[in-house]
């Protein structure tokens, strides 16, 4: 099974093999990915960098938790961005960030197999 959207190998080092307890965390990453996306639509949307910033952190750091470096990486580019106050490229690289979510869901369950 290809793995790029999840280092598979360092996230499984972390939770120390425990595939129950990685199968939580990737649940509890898209509750949370969808609520802290949502918040971010509504900050970008009233222009509103400081509460973005927030829910974005808050995603990055979740992503990193989890090995999910691509997100990670596309998060770090929206953290830089909101410095620049640049809604447009913020917009851009949110659909990337959402087509990755979507690798990380279809991984999800077919790592639950």
């Amino acid at each position: 099974m290809p793995t790029s959207i999840i280092n598979l190998p360092t996230v499984l080092d972390r939770v120390q093999n425990d595939t129950a307890l990685l199968v939580e965390l990737l649940h509890d990453f898209e509750k949370d990915f969808k609520v802290k996306r949502k918040a971010i639509d509504q900050a970008l949307a009233r222009q509103e960098f400081e509460k973005m910033q927030e829910a974005v952190h808050f995603l990055k750091g979740a992503a990193g938790n989890l090995a999910a470096d691509p997100i990670f990486n596309s998060l770090m580019i929206v953290e830089n961005l909101i410095k620049h106050r640049d809604g447009e490229m913020i917009r851009e690289v949110l659909v990337d960030i959402d087509r990755q979510f979507l690798e990380l869901q279809e991984f999800i369950v077919k790592f639950k197999g």
